[in-house]
């Protein structure tokens, strides 16, 4: 579901070692640094966010193309969030 261009460097974007770097890159292109507390916990969010966006996008998508009845099964929403809610959670 994307009908604006994205203003973003493009993910996938990963943790790595202090910042969250593009993993496409061949340079580790920086994408943000995180500090405080929770630095590492920050640092994995933010990491998933390219992921989070696509996966809330094909779920509005698939919501979007289905039946008034049953749009879309509580099966495939689970199937699509659950890689990016473990990966926002380092696991």
């Amino acid at each position: 579901m994307t009908n604006k261009k994205e203003r973003f460097t493009p993910g996938p974007w990963a943790f790595k070692n202090d910042a969250v770097v593009r993993a496409s890159s061949f340079d580790d292109l920086i994408i943000a640094e995180t500090y405080g507390e929770d630095w590492e916990h920050n640092a994995r969010l933010i990491a998933a966010a390219p992921e989070m966006l696509e996966a809330i996008g094909a779920i509005v998508d698939a919501i979007n193309r289905g039946t008034p009845g049953c749009r879309t099964s509580l099966t495939a929403i689970h199937d699509m969030l659950l890689p990016v809610y473990k990966k926002a959670l380092g696991e």
